[in-house]
Formats: structure tokens, C-alpha cells, sequence
């Protein structure tokens, strides 16, 4: 901790969060080699050091002597989930990404391997691209084997590819990951056994929460038994659920592709008497997409998340159908976004068929949800909410007397797997080359990501310990999501 005062004399204690590296358990194995630009005699522009950090949370509020505990009892229970810490004491700070002066491992003995876990998304491709490009043009290693379909590679006996400047070059363009992706598959000992088999020293690991969780295992297990390998995790999630970063990549694109499905609705609605245009979402608990696109467009009149409670009481005149009915006899027409996770709580009760599902959502805590994905890719079965709210408008419509077309619209799967935008480009490029400056300096059991716009070195422990994170149904964004849509709350 560090401490700093500001103008209220009052004391804010800086937090480094640090990042584990193998020379605390192996210094013996640390070749300490001196870290030139393209492995050549020619010094990066700026090296970190251990001392350049990024602050996390940098906005700050007068005190409130009860912060720090929690337990202001003037607030509500939900203000205290979606709590943040900017009136602490306490100030997070995080290790800055980049090139160190010395590298843990020799680049001519060093052996990488790269896999992708979970669901598809935009700039998979772009990441796996500037890894391998940095691996081989930043420091010279060219052993560099790619894990076909997740987990499940290390010990399938799936070849692994051998990637090269060759094999993956232009690959930056394309959507999806030339690897394959799958969810589950995870088994340390056989994976820790596959890595050691095949005599690989840094393993690139991409996915969500739950591929974290397996990597900070896999990391676990190398520090357990003394063993000269590093893990980075980089967070994939077509949700931007993840805690404490600013964004996932691929989440930009998304917004892009659904902001188009968007706009498809629109003119389908437009284009009909009481047309009605329905979009779902992916989104199974928290619902970014849809309150981002719906911002992004701001032609939508009710969007549904799971966030936030889905009132469909014909007797309440604030149920959310009957917001829909006002706008088409306002502008003949509606726009509805949902979130795939959106109501479940109704359908499990109106559904047999969904009266015992795999998982229960939990209730919110925190700027986090409680059901987490584990390391197998476990996530429950949701109900399908789209069709639903199809029908269930259509019934509500007609008992008001409007004869209304409803056009359902559900480009989930189009939004995850196109390639990446420019933006999105950027970042993998960011994701990709830090990562390798990361390993390849020993540090290990971390993942790197954008916070406050810097690209950091987060702790898996840290990065896992609340994902994921939902929107705030009290929030800003919810805010600004209302003064679009005029919906009830």
C-alpha cells in the first residue's frame, strides 16, 4: 500500500494488485536474458518496470465513513450490489502492460501454445494472429503450436497445428478462430500432462470466466510442482461481462451487427400496418448487448434484460405490453429489444418444460452475478424468451383490438461471428502483443485487458473473484436507456 492525500487531507491508500511470476517460486529457472525489439540489439521505446501501475478506480466522492464496511444502513439492499468503490479509501491499482528489460524464459528454447475456449467472437482470429506474429517477430520463438477445439485438444488426440508467419497470415480478417472453439473439455491432470508432454513453456489461453477459472488451475498446478510454465488469460466474452475491465474485445463489433438487426426491425416495422419488430439478443445474464445497441440505435421503444424485472400484468398499466400498444397507436409502429436472459424467472413458472432447469440465476451482488460459468463451460438452460414475448404481444395486442404484424428477428449467432471492426482490430492487436511481453517476462496466472483505457496485468484470482458483472438496473446506463424508450420501470 502507498498513500497519497488530497485536497480534504484525507488518506487514499493505493492498492498494488500484484501479478505472480515464477521467479518467487523458480528463481533458479529465470534466464534473466536483456529484452531487445525484434530480438535484435534495438530497445523498445519504453520498458515497464515494477512500479508502473494503472489506477483503477479513479473516480472519487466525498467521504462516507461506512463505505469501507458496507454497512451504511441508509442505503437499500439493491444500492449495496451495485455499490462502487469510489468513495473507498482504497484505491486498486493494476500492473501496466508492455515489454520488460529482462525475459523468465529464452526464446530459443521457448515453446508456445495457444487455445480457444467457449462461444465464438469477433477478433478470436486477430488475437491469435498478433500473438504469433509478437511470439516470432518480437522475441524469436517459432515453436508455436495452436490447440484445436478448446480444451478438449490438449487430449483428444487432435493434432495441434504448427503455426507459423505463413499459416496465419491474413487470418486478422476473418470471423471465428482457425483453431476451433467448444465449450467443457476441461481436466487439468490431463492438460497439465499434455503441456509437459509436448515441452511447452508459455500457454496463451482465450476465453470467458470459465476458461479462466481452468486456466488459474492449470497455474495453480505449475506453481504447486515447480514448473517453468507461464498462463496468460485473455478475456473473450460476447457479453462484456467480465469484471473490472473496461470491455472485451469483439464487444464494439457486436454493438455494430446488432445495431443493423436493429434497424432491419425498424424498416420491418415500418413497413406494416401496427408493425411491431422484435430483435433478441444474446445476453444470458446480463444484458450489455441489448442496452448498448439499444444506444446505439435509438430507434427502440422496450428493451428487456435480465436485470430488470419483466412486467407483462395486463392489470398494471405499467406492464411493458402495454408501453408497446401506446407506441404503435403513437407512431404506428414498435421496436423491442430482448436479451436472451431476460424474464426467465415468468417462463419458468408458465413452462412446465422449463420448471427445473440445469441452473438457477442468482440473484445479483455486487456490479456481479453470482452464477458463474465453471471451468467445463457449465451454463443453464434458458427459456426462449424471443418467441414468448412474440406471442404473448401478439395475444395482448389482439385482445386490445390492434391487428398487429410482429416480426421476430434473432441474429444471435450472426453478431459473434463476423470479423472484427477496426476498433476491435486495435485492441486484439493490444491483447495479443501484451500478452506475449507478459509470459515472456515470467509473470504467470494473469490475464490483460483494458482498464481505464491502459492495458494491465490483472491477477485470474482478481478477474474471476466477481464475473460476471451485470448492468446496474439502477445505473446510468438504465437511465439513459429510459430517456430513449420512455418504458415503465
Amino acid at each position: 500500500m502507498t498513500e497519497m492525500a488530497n485536497q480534504q487531507n484525507t488518506t487514499l491508500s493505493v492498492q498494488l494488485v500484484n501479478v505472480p511470476h515464477l521467479h518467487h517460486y523458480i528463481p533458479e529457472q529465470n534466464k534473466n536474458l536483456d529484452n531487445f525489439r525484434d530480438h535484435s540489439k534495438t530497445n523498445y521505446a519504453n520498458y515497464m518496470g515494477e512500479d508502473d501501475y494503472i489506477l483503477a478506480d479513479i473516480c472519487r466522492k466525498k467521504n462516507n465513513k461506512n463505505d469501507d464496511n458496507n454497512n451504511n444502513n441508509s442505503d437499500s439492499n439493491d444500492n449495496k450490489q451495485f455499490k462502487r468503490p469510489t468513495s473507498s479509501k482504497i484505491i486498486r491499482s493494476f500492473l501496466r502492460a508492455g515489454p520488460r528489460r529482462k525475459t523468465f524464459f529464452d526464446p530459443k528454447t521457448t515453446k508456445a501454445a495457444i487455445v480457444t475456449c467457449g462461444g465464438l467472437c469477433p477478433g478470436l482470429n486477430t488475437v491469435i494472429y498478433h500473438i504469433v506474429s509478437s511470439l516470432i517477430k518480437l522475441y524469436g520463438v517459432e515453436d508455436i503450436l495452436g490447440i484445436r477445439g478448446g480444451f478438449h485438444g490438449f487430449y483428444n488426440g487432435v493434432e495441434p497445428l504448427q503455426l507459423t508467419e505463413k499459416l496465419v497470415e491474413g487470418i486478422q480478417h476473418d470471423g471465428g478462430t482457425m483453431l476451433g472453439a467448444a465449450r467443457g473439455g476441461f481436466d487439468s491432470e490431463k492438460i497439465f500432462n499434455a503441456i509437459k508432454n509436448w515441452n511447452v513453456n508459455i500457454v496463451f489461453i482465450i476465453g470467458g470466466d470459465g476458461t479462466h477459472r481452468g486456466a488459474l488451475k492449470l497455474h495453480e498446478l505449475a506453481k504447486e510442482r515447480k514448473e517453468p510454465i507461464a498462463f496468460v488469460g485473455i478475456p473473450k466474452t460476447i457479453d462484456n461481462d467480465i469484471d473490472i475491465i473496461d470491455r472485451s474485445f469483439g464487444f464494439e463489433t457486436a454493438i455494430e451487427e446488432a445495431r443493423n438487426a436493429i434497424k432491419s426491425a425498424k424498416t420491418e416495422a415500418e413497413c406494416a400496418p401496427n408493425g411491431v419488430g422484435i430483435v433478441k439478443l444474446m445476453g444470458r445474464h446480463a444484458g450489455f448487448i441489448a442496452v448498448h445497441a439499444t444506444l446505439a440505435s435509438g430507434d427502440v421503444d422496450l428493451v428487456l434484460i435480465p436485470e430488470l424485472p419483466v412486467n407483462v400484468n395486463p392489470g398494471d398499466p405499467k406492464n411493458c405490453l402495454e408501453h408497446v400498444k401506446n407506441a404503435i397507436l403513437n407512431n404506428g409502429h414498435a421496436v423491442v429489444v430482448v436479451a436472451e436472459g431476460a424474464g426467465e424467472d415468468i417462463l419458468i413458472k408458465e413452462s412446465s418444460q422449463f420448471a427445473k432447469p440445469l441452473m438457477k440465476r442468482a440473484v445479483t451482488e455486487g456490479t456481479t452475478i453470482k452464477h458463474q460459468t465453471n471451468a467445463q463451460g457449465v451454463q443453464p438452460k434458458l427459456p426462449p424468451i424471443g418467441q414468448w414475448i412474440k406471442e404473448r404481444l401478439k395475444k395482448y395486442l389482439k385482445e386490445k383490438d390492434i391487428n398487429a404484424t410482429v416480426k421476430y428477428i434473432d441474429p444471435s449467432y450472426m453478431i459473434r461471428s463476423v470479423p472484427a471492426n477496426g476498433a476491435d482490430n486495435v485492441y486484439c492487436l493490444l491483447l495479443g502483443q501484451n500478452s506475449v511481453h507478459g509470459v515472456m517476462a515470467g509473470y504467470s496466472g494473469f490475464s490483460v485487458a483494458l482498464v481505464n483505457n491502459k492495458v494491465v496485468y490483472i491477477p485470474i484470482d482478481q478477474l474471476v473473484k466477481n464475473s460476471p458483472r451485470a448492468v446496474n438496473p439502477n445505473g446510468r446506463t438504465v437511465e439513459r436507456i429510459l430517456s430513449i424508450t420512455h418504458q415503465p420501470r
